[in-house]
């Protein structure tokens, strides 16, 4: 039979046991993430290369399709996600900077849509 000691011992062992695995568990998880999170800012700053390289006739986001690609086939779906979302925010923003530098206006904070910024369509008939 056991003494009191030494169950508490073989309770402590286990009990450190399972925080020293769920705390792997939580840095494995929080690698993943970070990684895919990591993934399309490295995949723009490759596009930015490679377009000064290049010139203007590379295809529109050429490395944000590998990154999100691979992110998902080498990390799994939910990093693959985050990294989708990831490239769609730099992918926006490269978007609407572009067009602020194309109309000469400078890039406002507030890209919403008024209603007095829409279209005028004619009045429909019946």
């Amino acid at each position: 039979m056991k003494s009191p000691e030494d169950r508490n011992r073989a309770l402590l062992s286990r009990s450190l046991f399972s925080f020293w695995q769920s705390s792997r568990h939580t840095a494995r998880l929080l690698s993943r993430y970070g990684l895919a999170a990591a993934a399309p800012c490295a995949a723009l700053g490759g596009d930015l290369l490679l377009a000064r390289a290049v010139g203007p006739g590379l295809p529109t986001y050429v490395t944000f399709y590998p990154a999100a690609i691979l992110t998902a086939i080498f990390l799994g779906l939910g990093p693959g996600l985050l990294a989708v979302a990831v490239s769609a925010l730099l992918a926006d923003a490269m978007v609407r900077e572009y067009i602020a530098e194309q109309e000469g206006e400078p890039l406002q904070d507030d890209s919403r849509f008024r209603i007095d910024d829409s279209p005028k369509l004619p009045p429909s008939r019946r």
